[in-house]
């Protein structure tokens, strides 16, 4: 995991330590420690002005997804493709709460502004909400008609919005949970979603090599990939937010590619195995019938008397 200075992007730190790929990372909200999570089963957190590792975080039994810090700092939530979420207190870096959250791979997990609620997506096709002070589920979404990628909170916390292998995005009313919206116009899988920090829009990315804006909440498209529309010509502040958007998007279709060659490294060292096991096999058989009829005396000539009992 590399870190950049903003302004300059001259590279400050390199930080390693995780086995696997690093698959997503996150700043605590008072910036002093930085989590990461990776495909070593593992949540490492670094501290910020030294750029040390403080804690490896284990527990997870397979990929961890996705790391999140409450907004208040004093909990990390992580999700794994073990179908649970880990909450953990940052003061002693113990684990609080063991979620058996979903029915397949957690995907993604988002705190409300307020910290009382966590919400997670997944495989599942569902996003589930949990009361941070019981752990009780108070809301499963249901609606996607695909694996769950990623979820986000308006900055009010009144919305939930959803990403989705379905080629959409869903958002929800958090006073009543019902779906307020079905936002469709991605020709290919929603990767992320992610609200302005004024509620007003919110921006998805896809495989289709596109980025949305839509502008809420009447969840109009205003912009995609970066070309306004005759009647809403974007403002610097939403040219920003759409470079930004940008690099989510290429940064997730790197992801996916490194996840499709590992995939087919894997196959092709299957295939290689199988081949040569097959190989082996026919030789062993061509041997077996070569055999047949042979005296013992011819049998020992050739060394396979070992194989003949007495």
């Amino acid at each position: 995991m590399r870190v950049w200075v903003v302004g300059t992007w001259s590279e400050v730190a390199k930080l390693e330590g995780h086995a696997d790929d690093v698959y997503a990372c996150a700043w605590s909200p008072d910036g002093t420690k930085l989590a990461s999570a990776s495909y070593d089963h593992t949540v490492r957190v670094w501290d910020v002005n030294t750029w040390l590792e403080v804690a490896t975080l284990q527990g997870h039994a397979d990929d961890v997804n996705r790391c999140a810090w409450s907004p208040g700092g004093t909990q990390l939530a992580s999700a794994s493709d073990d179908a649970t979420v880990r909450v953990r207190d940052v003061s002693t870096w113990l684990e609080v709460a063991k979620l058996a959250a979903h029915e397949g791979i957690v995907l993604a997990c988002a705190w409300s502004p307020d910290g009382t609620k966590l919400a997670t997506a997944s495989y599942d096709q569902t996003v589930r909400v949990r009361e941070i002070d019981t752990w009780l589920e108070v809301a499963t979404l249901e609606g996607h008609g695909g694996v769950v990628i990623s979820c986000a909170w308006s900055p009010d916390g009144t919305k939930l919005a959803s990403a989705s292998e379905d080629k959409t995005l869903r958002v929800w009313e958090v006073d009543t949970w019902l779906e307020a919206a079905t936002l469709e116009g991605h020709g290919g899988v929603v990767w992320m979603c992610a609200w302005s920090p004024d509620g007003k829009r919110l921006a998805s990315v896809s495989d289709d090599e596109t980025v949305c804006v839509w502008l809420a909440p009447t969840v109009t498209p205003v912009l995609t990939s970066g070309q306004a529309n005759d009647t809403n010509v974007p403002d610097s502040s939403l040219e920003t937010f759409v470079a930004q958007a940008k690099r989510w998007a290429e940064s997730a279709a790197e992801a996916s590619a490194r996840e499709l060659t590992a995939a087919n490294t894997r196959t092709e060292v299957a295939n290689t195995r199988a081949e040569a096991s097959d190989t082996r096999a026919r030789r062993l058989e061509g041997d077996m019938e070569a055999l047949q009829g042979c005296s013992l005396e011819e049998l020992r000539q050739v060394g396979w008397c070992r194989l003949i009992p007495g």
